[in-house]
């Protein structure tokens, strides 16, 4: 579901603010991905999306040890301990890569997005649907983000903004 939504996020957000600075200078466009970002955190912060007080991510799964490595170190051991959810996000961190990886190198859609990214015009002229194949680019970015923000938070259900910055 949050692949999903923020795929859906990520689509408005390319057809709203970057589609209609396809062809300016690359500062424009640098200015706008600032805007974006300070909006999705402002909008993020407001009490009816998710509120400006950290919460806590819901234990989904039970954080069962599955193996215990006991290794020598000073005088005594340390133990690297591999639970289930760190399984978990190996294997859909892992999936996922190899899918990305299918899907860039092993099909036409992925030579098209090789293509759009080395040269614009070429792939244009070549007959390749530039602003399709950047939207789906788009969807595509931000679905793998949401997965990464998911597992992320399956590891380190303690999710906390910063309350001050501190130089």
């Amino acid at each position: 579901a949050a692949m999903t939504a923020c795929g859906i996020i990520g689509f408005t957000i390319e057809r709203l603010a970057y589609r209609p600075l396809r062809n300016a200078p690359r500062l424009n466009v640098l200015i706008t991905a600032i805007g974006v970002s300070l909006l999705l955190q402002n909008v993020g912060q407001l009490d009816y999306v998710f509120g400006p007080i950290p919460k806590r991510m819901p234990a989904l799964l039970p954080n069962w040890e599955l193996v215990r490595i006991a290794l020598p170190s000073d005088g005594g051991t340390r133990d690297v301990v591999v639970s289930l959810v760190d399984a978990i996000i190996i294997g859909t961190s892992a999936v996922l890569m190899i899918a990305l990886e299918y899907l860039v190198f092993r099909t036409k859609l992925g030579t098209a997005m090789r293509a759009v990214s080395f040269d614009f015009d070429a792939a244009a002229l070549m007959g390749i649907p530039v602003d399709r194949v950047v939207s789906f680019t788009f969807v595509l970015g931000s679905a793998l983000a949401a997965a990464a923000g998911f597992l992320y938070a399956l590891k380190y259900p303690g999710l906390n903004q910063p309350a001050h910055w501190t130089w």
